[in-house]
């Protein structure tokens, strides 16, 4: 297990529960992602804006591939191993890229637009078949999920998931394990507002009814 704080990325031990030597990386280590594989850890550097890939048979990082600025949000790893996406918001643009897990080399970015409307970005999932990136955005006027095609790097429509209650209302995604259905935690901040999940549907992109919860939710994660 590796858990990113402000010293760094402790690695835990799970037979033991007993932590490590933290790995020394940047200044706001946030986001980790493992490769399907178990070898390599990349770790989204909040700022500078940067993706350390570390070793998890010796803990040691290797060169952080530079994202050209801005700050990191969210990292996932696409089924097959082969990709890295990285959330990565400038202060008028809001975009998505992919990093190849071969060369840890960044490709083309992928615009999803300045985030005025929205917020930025903030959490991304991959469905189970590798097809599609989910990244979900939110803010005052509403939160918003982008479909991001794997195969070509584009993004669809916009899912309008509603609430908008105050900037920064989006707060995670998970996909079920047979890939049909994203879940998106729509936060909410003030007072006599409610938090919502809501499932959406990925043959339509379609999302159904919010199941109400608690204010502010902050993860989400669905079992096996």
């Amino acid at each position: 297990m590796y858990v990113a704080a402000a010293n760094g990325v402790t690695p835990v031990s799970t037979a033991t529960n007993t932590p490590g030597t933290p790995i020394k990386l940047g200044t706001q280590p946030g986001s980790i992602a493992i490769t399907p594989d178990g070898k390599t850890a990349y770790i989204a550097n909040l700022s500078p804006a940067t993706v350390i890939p570390v070793s998890t048979a010796t803990n040691t990082p290797g060169k952080p591939i530079k994202l050209g600025g801005g700050h990191t949000e969210a990292i996932a790893i696409t089924p097959d191993g082969k990709t890295a996406y990285v959330v990565n918001v400038l202060p008028k643009e809001t975009r998505v890229i992919p990093v190849s897990t071969a060369t840890n080399t960044p490709g083309k970015p992928i615009r999803l637009g300045d985030g005025s409307a929205t917020g930025p970005a903030a959490a991304i999932a991959i469905t189970p078949d590798g097809k599609t990136a989910y990244v979900v955005s939110g803010g005052a006027a509403g939160t918003t999920v982008i479909p991001v095609s794997t195969a070509t790097n584009t993004p669809g429509k916009p899912i309008r998931l509603g609430g908008g209650s105050v900037a920064g209302d989006a707060a995670a995604i998970a996909i079920t394990p047979d890939g049909k259905t994203a879940y998106v935690a729509r936060g909410a901040r003030i007072a006599g507002s409610f938090g919502a999940v809501i499932p959406v549907s990925t043959a339509t992109n379609m999302p159904g009814k919010p199941i109400k919860i608690g204010r502010m939710p902050q993860g989400i994660v669905i079992t096996p």
